[in-house]
């Protein structure tokens, strides 16, 4: 379920360019500079990995200003989102993801991407039918799920680590058990909702009053996942 939800998952760039675009625009300089017919490339292929190199800087400089300019809000997004890509393109490659995350992680994310569809479908079984409503509802279990997976990230393997680094979080009590506690209130978010619209009116106040208060909390959730991934 947590795959499927990474398959869906809207890509949401909030008007910065994606890494791999600098890399790309710096490499592919590189290559055609080397593969042109011109005398001074052919004999200094240096010249043509540096101008290579300078390209690659240029996007990565404007990628960073577009990153700065975002208000507070919009970078939170940001940063969240860039962790369920990340999990989507390790995915994606048809890496496992048990092989980038401990077990335990693992299995809390998919615990939570079930309570994500368990909510979706009792929106759709019994839900409210006020469109603005049910996308808020939907929203709102988007959010709780991509918060869940940027809680996993200092535990998800970066491509220059190796399975041993996996091993030895798995092992590392300390460092695993306040991940598995965010993770694990994202799940009790998601079953609140769950519960709430099988045991209220659809439309009732009780649901939009937990909507709201389900966003304070996130939101407070989010601040704190912040000053952690600072340390990273």
């Amino acid at each position: 379920m947590l795959e499927a939800f990474l398959r869906e998952a809207p890509a949401k760039d909030f008007g910065v360019w994606p890494q791999w675009l600098e890399w790309v625009a710096g490499a592919g300089t590189a290559f055609l500079l080397m593969s042109v017919q011109i005398d001074f490339f052919e004999k200094s292929k240096l010249w043509a990995f540096g101008i290579g190199a300078a390209v690659w800087y240029g996007f990565h400089f404007c990628r960073e200003q577009q990153i700065t300019r975002l208000d507070r809000h919009q970078k939170v997004h940001f940063e969240r989102w860039s962790h369920v890509q990340r999990l989507r393109a390790i995915m994606v490659s048809g890496a496992k993801l048990s092989s980038y995350l401990p077990v335990p992680v693992a299995e809390q994310l998919e615990a939570c991407a079930r309570a994500r569809l368990q909510t979706l479908e009792e929106v759709r079984l019994a839900g409210p039918t006020d469109p603005e409503l049910v996308s808020r509802v939907t929203q709102e279990v988007d959010d709780e799920l991509s918060l869940a997976i940027a809680s996993a990230a200092l535990v998800t393997r970066r491509d220059e680590q190796s399975l041993k680094d996996v091993k030895m979080w798995e092992s590392d009590e300390s460092l695993l058990a306040p991940i598995l506690r965010r993770i694990s209130t994202r799940r009790e978010r998601l079953e609140s909702l769950a519960e709430s619209l099988v045991s209220s009116a659809p439309e009732s106040e009780s649901l939009r009053d937990l909507l709201a208060r389900v966003k304070v909390e996130r939101e407070e959730a989010e601040r704190e996942l912040n000053d952690s991934l600072r340390q990273m």
